[in-house]
C-alpha cells in the first residue's frame, strides 16, 4: 500500500510465480515512464485470488495497466475486484488490467470504476498481430467488466487479438453497445 516505483508501483515479478492470495494492493504508482501501477508482471505466471486491487496509477503519458499489467505470461484473476485504478496518460491503455501478448482469465470477479486515456478503461487485451509471435487470450467467465471510463470507443473493454477465438465471454457483462471494442 501507498509504493511508488518504477515497474509495478506495488508489486513487480518478473519470470516466477506469483501468487496474491486474499490482499488488497491500495493506492500505488509508478514513476516515470513505467507501467503497471498497482502489479507489474513479465513473463510470469500470475494468480489472484479473494484480493482487491484499488486505487493504482501510472502517470507516464504511454504508462499502461494502472491497476494490473500482464506482459507475455499468464494470469488468472478469480473472486476479486479491480477498482479506482488509473493509467493518467493520453495514450495508455488498460485502466484496470493490460494483458500484453499474456493468456488472461478472469472468473467471478468485478472490474469497475477504472479509466485510461486510451481505450479498455477496464481491460485492454493487445498482443502482435503476427500469428508466430500470438499467444494472447482473453478468457471472461461469470466477470462483470462495467462503469470504466477510457476512449470513447471503449470504455471498458479494448481487445486487439489476431483472431477472434482468442476471445472468449461466458456469462458476463461488459458495459453497455459502446463499451467493447474488439479489433482483428
Amino acid at each position: 500500500t501507498n509504493g511508488q516505483q518504477s515497474g509495478g508501483g506495488g508489486v513487480a515479478a518478473l519470470d516466477a510465480n506469483l501468487l496474491i492470495l486474499n490482499s488488497h494492493l491500495d493506492k500505488n504508482e509508478t514513476v516515470g515512464e513505467s507501467p503497471g501501477g498497482g502489479l507489474m508482471s513479465e513473463s510470469t505466471t500470475v494468480e489472484i485470488l479473494r484480493s482487491a486491487i484499488t486505487g493504482n496509477q501510472t502517470l507516464h503519458s504511454t504508462a499502461g495497466g494502472g491497476g494490473i499489467l500482464l506482459v507475455s505470461g499468464s494470469g488468472a484473476l478469480v473472486n476479486s475486484t479491480v477498482s479506482g485504478n488509473a493509467s493518467a496518460g493520453s495514450e495508455s491503455f488498460g485502466g484496470g488490467v493490460l494483458a500484453d501478448n499474456a493468456q488472461v482469465q478472469i472468473t467471478n470477479s468485478t472490474i469497475t470504476e477504472n479509466r485510461s486515456g486510451g481505450g479498455g478503461g477496464g481491460v485492454a487485451a493487445m498482443g502482435p498481430q503476427t500469428a508466430a509471435l500470438q499467444t494472447g487470450a482473453l478468457t471472461l467467465d461469470n466477470a462483470i467488466i462495467a462503469a470504466n471510463l477510457g476512449s470513447a470507443q471503449s470504455p471498458d473493454l479494448f481487445v486487439s487479438l489476431r483472431d477472434s477465438d482468442q476471445l472468449v465471454v461466458r456469462f458476463s457483462l461488459v458495459g453497455d453497445q459502446l463499451g467493447t471494442r474488439s479489433e482483428e
